[in-house]
């Protein structure tokens, strides 16, 4: 097992990138990886909604301004995951990523995944450059081309195509040719996505049958080759 590596899962917004984060953690916890997932997405966190909670004594941001250590913002998940989660507090809304890694990196876990903002700031563009990235899209051309941009400024450890369908969009193939980087996971539309995200509970643990949660496992099992 791959141990002390640091993923950020970065992408355009709507892409998928928080599911993908959320689930592929518990996937790699499953396998036994003690994990952190870190909700970086400040301005508009979404890794809380997966989780059904909004009560956070202590987040992302407390320990970005020094007001708290990181263990004390670090929650366990039934699933064995640890998780710092961001604040949806408007007086949280803007706060500096530029210590995250520092602050992350004394933390014992064997893997780190990153949720980070939509898009591609300056901020983001350095966390992605000292960490291996997954970069997730959907297969539509608009939000492939717009992937190059982060693609372009990234260490990339790969792809991961969401919201798949047959009928649109463009091939893995191509989407590999287009952004010069493997497709390491294609997952399917599937409405079992939503209803996780309605009840607030990781597609993983309300449906680990589903084909998108198969899928995520087979991802998690090449992330730790």
């Amino acid at each position: 097992m791959k141990t002390n590596r640091t993923y950020s899962i970065a992408g355009k917004g709507g892409a998928g990138k928080t599911l993908i984060a959320v689930n592929l953690s518990i996937a790699l916890s499953q396998l036994g990886a003690t994990v952190l997932l870190v909700d970086a997405n400040i301005a508009s966190p979404s890794v809380l909604w997966h989780f059904g909670t909004t009560q956070l004594p202590n987040a992302i941001q407390h320990v970005l301004r020094d007001q708290v250590p990181i263990e004390k913002a670090v929650y366990q998940h039934p699933s064995g995951l640890m998780i710092l989660l961001a604040s949806i507090a408007h007086e949280d809304m803007h706060v500096s990523l530029s210590n995250l890694l520092e602050k992350i990196s004394g933390f014992p876990s064997h893997i780190t995944i990153i949720d980070l903002p939509a898009g591609l700031s300056e901020e983001t563009r350095e966390i992605c450059s000292k960490t291996e990235t997954i970069l997730v899209t959907t297969p539509d051309l608009p939000t492939v081309t717009d992937s190059l941009r982060i693609a372009s400024s990234c260490k990339l450890r790969g792809v991961v195509v969401n919201k798949s369908t047959r009928e649109y969009g463009m091939s893995s193939k191509n989407i590999e040719a287009f952004l010069n980087s493997r497709v390491l996971a294609t997952l399917e539309e599937d409405p079992c996505v939503l209803h996780a995200l309605h009840v607030g509970k990781p597609l993983l643990r309300i449906h680990p049958e589903s084909n998108v949660s198969k899928q995520l496992h087979t991802l998690a099992k090449r992330i730790l080759r």
